[in-house]
């Protein structure tokens, strides 16, 4: 699957830009007043190797899933990290496995 440079969430316009790193040793991130959506290349480690493709595909989903339950009024802190981790990957599944 190819990740967006922008996507939308109820009229919402999120900028996803792919960066080397991120602090934190995160894959993604996302800034709910900016719009913006980080996705990284690496961890940041030098002995560490580059995301996957994959990874780099459910890091942008893990994102775009907190942009939509922001909007749903669910704060941040509230996220369920692990149920946002789950729906990420299969989502990927389902974009990687779909039949145009």
């Amino acid at each position: 699957m190819i990740i967006p440079k922008k996507f939308t969430v109820n009229e919402k316009e999120y900028r996803v830009v792919l960066v080397d790193k991120i602090a934190g040793y995160k894959a993604g991130k996302i800034g709910y007043v900016s719009k913006i959506v980080l996705v990284a290349h690496s961890p940041g480690v030098v002995k560490m190797k580059k995301y996957s493709q994959r990874e780099k595909e459910v890091a942008f989903w893990h994102e775009a899933l907190h942009a939509a339950f922001y909007d749903l009024g669910v704060q941040p802190k509230d996220h369920d990290e692990e149920l946002i981790d789950g729906l990420a990957e299969r989502i990927v599944d389902v974009c990687n496995s779909a039949k145009l």
